[in-house]
């Protein structure tokens, strides 16, 4: 298959050459660097073997295994198996031909050791990946190597293969020139670089020529690519030193404990947690103070006999490495380690399982039945459980296949039905190992194979049970691949992705422990395989801040409460074991007592003085301190010891009690069954913060207490009044619905009731606030026009009433507008548009008709008004009495409710000295006068007396004006008074003979008339015609008439010596 794809890769560059003639060099060669780049493969060379020894053929007592063969290294079907020795091959998507460029798995100082390279490895044969490990847990009847056959035709890896004879002498022609087998002997015979830079330089026709030669050819040219890789260079070396193991972290620390619960009456909202065995405790309230409500609060804690805190059962997987390093002392140690540590599960936890696996060349299950379904053991089964771990450890052998081991683990798990009762257990596995995965040496590729394919399967593993998950085919473990789960396959390039069957994997929701023996001292490698795979990575990825070389073992190795665990000593592993044995139960220590205060009460003194957050209270020989957090107010005591009396011995017996006081709050209402302290959560816990024993309910009954004024309120018109605000209350006393804080309200325990009646005594409605809500009015709306009297009943359910105090009588002042309207002057055919109407209302004031000394805040309703006749978007062309027809507040009709005023504009004439009889405005139409002036050109000035005529039109009308000029005069005016405002055209209609109309100014004889004068000036030119009439020294009569069409005429004649002009 391999083959095939390198004859595919051919066939491109091929494609690429071909397109190069009109493709501009620069995209050509980014092309040909894209397919170099997909078609490298990198290659390394092993460094070390594990020892691996022949196993014998007699399998341990335990029952037959199933064993799980390594798959990370699956054997290609279509080119025979390479000698043991022979190093796995792997390919890149890293070009090489850049020498700056680092190799697939060069990790630079600047990047991250388990980064992804840019290309991924091909899946990898292991050593011995041929041999079919044997059904048996010794899972390694291998065959020798010599039985693996090895290709005559394929050379060594570490060996350059020899040229033919025919290419055994330098060729007669330069390799530019050859095709075909020849130039496939010629490149083989080319140093490293010499070859890659050849290849890469092929013509179209060579390309052409080497895609179309047999499989068996190809095959020669990919391992020669294969083998002139670079070396991966190791990653940088850190000399500080781990810290010595000390804790391991806790078993159940995603998993909260699980405990029968009670339901308390009301504010109960925490799980109720049964005291463990052994654990005795107990809590009552007295009280102390009657006449000032004081309570006291006695709390009591004691071990009856030992006390283990017990958890749910947990099902553990033991995964130990029988590898041929464990020989010896180590597998001894570790068979030790692991039977004590079965002995200590029983007797944390008796109702726990466990399973044994052990692993080398693979995985074989030692436990149960030796399949998944059947592997747990329960716990109380020791000897058997014993039996089965000293037959995995017992003949080890073989290479450190880990993934295997860890495989059999997830099968084991799966294998647990959801409906199986167990299925809620929780789960744990302590996979122990004493180096190296794989051969033991980072130089076989199949090593690091083995970490990423185990990181993987912790990644499944440490899933939550109930979800699925499905691994990043692009994560990889110092540039390999975990072939466990992603294949390799070719688009335009060789890509990673992962497997159909694993995908979408179910979790198993296991805690992982990684236990390390002899492990090489600051081998950041090695650490990051075991890290990632422990719970200290949750999700197993890689930690990128730490850079390259992060993995320090001052970082990784035996953290507090960590889950990475070495030691050098293989008999510290006991040590180790015991403590991940301890998680599933151990002795109660440094309890801590804790009591939360309800939120009805406040923590006083005996004399009931507030005690604050920070204050200390003394308990015999017990300092506790008052504290605060999201769920309230508590008392906590810490570093309690609670210690059983030894026999006949009373005094050697280390209890617990306390004693607190609270008083109800203020604004508390009281009630029946009123709890002092919040359920659940008030109780006794262990050193790391896990409830072991919740205190008893205890609950008393408060006497009620009621606070409430009747007040008088302020509403405007239309508005409604606030129930609320009207039967208030003592700002600090008690009162319905007050939040106390954690959700609990003054009348949790109370039905409160009033009742609302008119001045006339009928019914206006109730505002009932039920126990623990706030209060919903059924009745009217109380939205008054007037101001108007109410009287308030109130009655309480749910106790014995201890006072009731308060007013019952209210006003509800009602606020009406006063608005003052204001004259104006408008154009002429202005348009009263509503808006322009509205808005000579100058101001409006609200106020209390009544005079009642009341005042009011908030904003207003909104007001508008309708006009008497028909006036809203029509010009105005006279003066106008603007008259209200109706007032509209909040929509709502309330004109006999308003009231009106008037005040004068800066405009009105002085005879407006009040408002319109029968109307609130008035809007006066501006007027203006209008001056014409006549005048001659060029000084010239009239001989005698002439009259010139204007007409003026405009605001619908037309008017008439006259100017005249006296003899030796050169100009005079008129003035037109009061003309409407509006725009005139002025036009000289009529002038005498001998006169001519030269222009007027404005020149279109048009002017505006708005209550300020306008002015217009026509100029006139006197003609030279010697027999003009005009000239003549006798009198002239003009006369003015108007012919039969409506046009102005004038005429003249001779004056009679007895007329006048």
């Amino acid at each position: 298959m391999k083959h095939k794809m390198w004859s595919r890769l051919l066939s491109m560059m091929l494609a690429v050459m071909m397109i190069a003639s009109i493709v501009p060099n620069s995209a050509f060669a980014e092309a040909a660097s894209e397919i170099a780049a997909s078609s490298q493969v990198v290659t390394e060379m092993v460094e070390g073997t594990e020892e691996v020894t022949q196993p014998e053929e007699e399998t341990p007592a335990a029952e037959e295994p199933v064993a799980v063969e390594p798959t990370a290294e699956p054997a290609p079907t279509e080119e025979p198996v390479a000698e043991p020795t022979a190093e796995p091959v792997t390919e890149s998507e890293q070009p090489a031909a850049e020498p700056t460029q680092a190799p697939a798995e060069t990790v630079a100082p600047s990047e991250e050791p388990s980064a992804e390279p840019t290309a991924a490895p091909e899946a990898t044969e292991a050593p011995n990946a041929s041999a079919q490990p044997s059904e048996t847990p010794a899972a390694s009847a291998t065959p020798a190597p010599s039985e693996s056959p090895v290709p005559s035709e394929t050379p060594l890896p570490s060996e350059t293969p020899a040229p033919s004879e025919e290419t055994s002498e330098e060729p007669e022609n330069s390799i530019e020139e050859l095709m075909g087998e020849e130039l496939l002997q010629a490149l083989l015979e080319l140093e490293n670089d010499s070859f890659r830079d050849a290849l890469k330089n092929l013509t179209e026709e060579q390309a052409k020529s080497l895609s179309v030669l047999p499989e068996e050819s190809l095959a020669k040219l990919q391992e020669k690519w294969e083998l002139t890789e670079p070396a991966v260079p190791e990653p940088p070396v850190d000399n500080s030193e781990a810290a010595q193991f000390t804790t391991v972290g806790p078993l159940f620390n995603a998993t909260p404990m699980m405990y029968k619960a009670k339901s308390f009456g009301l504010g109960n909202q925490h799980q109720m947690t049964e005291p463990i065995d052994g654990l005795k405790i107990n809590k009552s309230v007295s009280k102390e103070n009657v006449a000032e409500e004081i309570y006291k609060i006695d709390l009591s804690a004691e071990a009856e006999s030992n006390i283990v805190i017990t958890s749910i059962p947990c099902d553990i997987i033991l995964v130990l490495d029988r590898s041929g390093s464990m020989k010896g002392a180590p597998a001894q140690d570790l068979t030790l380690a692991a039977e004590n540590f079965v002995k200590t599960i029983y007797e944390n936890s008796p109702e726990s399982r466990v399973a044994v696996v052990a692993y080398s060349e693979s995985g074989a299950i030692y436990s149960g039945n030796g399949q998944p379904a059947g592997a747990f053991v329960p716990v109380e089964n020791q000897v058997q459980l014993v039996n089965s771990i000293t037959a995995a450890m017992s003949r080890p052998n073989g290479v450190t296949n880990s993934n295997t081991g860890l495989e059999l683990a997830y099968q084991i798990y799966q294998a647990v039905p959801s409906s199986d009762p167990n299925y809620q257990n929780s789960r744990a596995v302590v996979m122990f190992t004493d180096g190296v995965p794989g051969t033991g040496s980072w130089g076989a590729n199949s090593s690091k194979e083995c970490a990423q394919s185990s990181i993987y399967w912790g990644q499944v593993l440490k899933a939550d049970k109930g979800t699925s998950i499905t691994v990043d085919a692009d994560d990889g473990f110092y540039g390999s691949k975990g072939t466990d789960f992603v294949e390799r396959y070719f688009d335009w390039g060789f890509k990673w992705r992962v497997k159909a069957d694993r995908q979408n994997m179910p979790g198993s929701g296991a805690t992982i422990y990684t236990v390390g023996l002899g492990l090489p001292k600051n081998d950041v490698r090695i650490n990051e395989y075991l890290y990632r795979l422990s719970s200290n990575r949750p999700d197993g990825t890689h930690v990128s801040e730490w850079g390259s070389g992060g993995y320090t073992d001052v970082r990784t190795r035996n953290l507090p409460k960590g889950y990475y665990l070495t030691t050098d000593n293989s008999a510290e592993l006991d040590k180790i074991f015991q403590q991940i044995a301890d998680q599933t139960g151990k002795p109660i220590e440094n309890a801590i007592i804790r009591d939360y205060i309800s939120p009805y009460f406040q923590l006083v003194d005996q004399n009931g003085t507030p005690i604050q957050v920070g204050d200390s209270i003394q308990s015999g020989k017990h300092e506790g301190v008052v504290c605060k957090d999201q769920n309230g107010i508590y008392v906590e005591w810490k570093n309690v010891t609670l210690k059983p009396m030894e026999p006949e011995k009373p005094e050697t017996a280390e209890k617990f009690s306390g004693t607190l006081y609270v008083k109800p709050k203020t604004e508390f209402m009281g009630g029946t069954n009123v709890p002092t302290n919040i359920d659940g959560i008030s109780g006794v816990y262990s050193s790391d913060e896990k409830c072991i024993g919740s205190f008893p309910h205890c609950d008393v009954d408060v006497r009620v207490k009621n606070e409430y004024n009747v007040q008088d309120q302020s509403i405007y018109i239309t508005n409604n009044a606030n129930i609320s605000s009207m039967i208030g209350g003592n700002e600090n006393g008690p009162r319905p619905f007050v939040s106390l804080g954690g959700g609990a309200y003054s009348n949790d325990f109370v039905k409160t009731v009033y009742t609302v009646n008119d001045s006339d005594g009928k019914h206006v409605g109730t505002w009932t606030f039920e126990k623990g809500k706030d209060g919903v009015w059924e009745g009217k709306a109380i939205s008054p026009d007037e101001c108007s009297q109410y009287t308030v009943s109130c009655t309480v359910e749910g106790g014995t009433i201890l006072s009731m105090t308060g007013s019952n009588e209210a006003w509800v002042h009602v606020f009406t507008p006063t608005v003052t309207w204001k004259d104006s002057s408008q154009d002429y055919n202005t348009i009263l548009t509503k808006d322009l109407l509205n808005s000579h209302a100058s101001k409006t004031e609200w106020i209390d008709k009544h005079g009642h000394d009341a005042e009011i805040s908030g904003a207003a309703p909104d007001i508008s008004f309708e006009f008497v006749g028909n006036i809203v978007d029509k010009p105005i062309q006279q003066n106008l009495d603007v008259k209200i027809s109706k007032v509209l507040i909040a929509g709502q009709d309330k004109t006999k409710h308003v009231a009106f005023a008037w005040e004068k504009d800066a405009h009105c004439p002085d005879e407006c000295t009040a408002a319109p009889a029968n109307a609130q405005f008035r809007i006066h139409l501006k007027t203006g006068d209008l001056t014409i002036i006549k005048t001659l050109k060029d000084d010239a000035t009239a001989e005698k007396r002439e009259t010139f005529l204007f007409q003026i039109t405009g605001a619908d009308k037309t008017y008439y004006a006259s100017v005249v000029l006296n003899a030796r005069e050169n100009h005079n005016d008129t003035v037109v008074k009061n003309l409407p405002a509006d725009s005139y055209t002025v036009e000289e209609i009529l002038c005498p003979k001998g006169y001519a109309l030269e222009s007027s100014n404005p020149d279109n004889g048009t002017v505006f008339v708005s209550g300020a004068d306008a002015l217009i000036v026509f100029v006139n030119t006197v003609t030279t015609n010697p027999d003009d009439p005009t000239k003549d020294d006798s009198m002239a009569i003009n006369r003015f008439s108007k012919d039969q069409n409506g046009e102005w005429t004038w005429d003249w004649a001779n004056k009679p010596s007895d007329s006048s002009q």
